[in-house]
């Protein structure tokens, strides 16, 4: 998070952030993945302020990425609370991700398989 802020411009980022008092206290990042879809790298909001987490993702995604037909949300990492969290917001689609593996020869496999499924299956 830390190097994203430090590049925000260089990484051609987009951002948006909640104000409390003067204070941020809720911020979310992303950037264009390609014409028309946005991907969403995180976000972050304060917990001592109830709704504050729901609130940046609205926020955001209708003024900070209204531009895009699309929002990817990236994967979930196989975590439930996570997916859960991101199928409550019901999106259009779901893509399946491919893992690559390299051999000590360098020959390369390949799995579609779903995004959950994924980190379980790098070597």
């Amino acid at each position: 998070v830390a190097e994203a802020f430090a590049h925000f411009a260089e990484f051609g980022l987009i951002g948006g952030a909640i104000r409390v008092d003067g204070t941020i206290q809720a911020y979310a990042m992303a950037e264009e993945l390609h014409p028309g879809t946005a991907v969403w790298h995180f976000e972050k909001a304060m917990g001592d302020i109830p709704g504050l987490g729901q609130l940046i993702n609205q926020w955001f995604a209708k003024h900070g990425l209204s531009g895009f037909e699309y929002v990817n949300r990236e994967q979930d990492l196989g975590i439930p609370g996570i997916r859960q969290a991101k199928e409550s917001y019901f999106p259009h689609h779901l893509v399946y991700k491919n893992c690559i593996s390299l051999t000590a020869t360098q020959s390369i496999t390949a799995k579609s398989i779903k995004a959950e499924g994924c980190a379980a299956h790098q070597h």
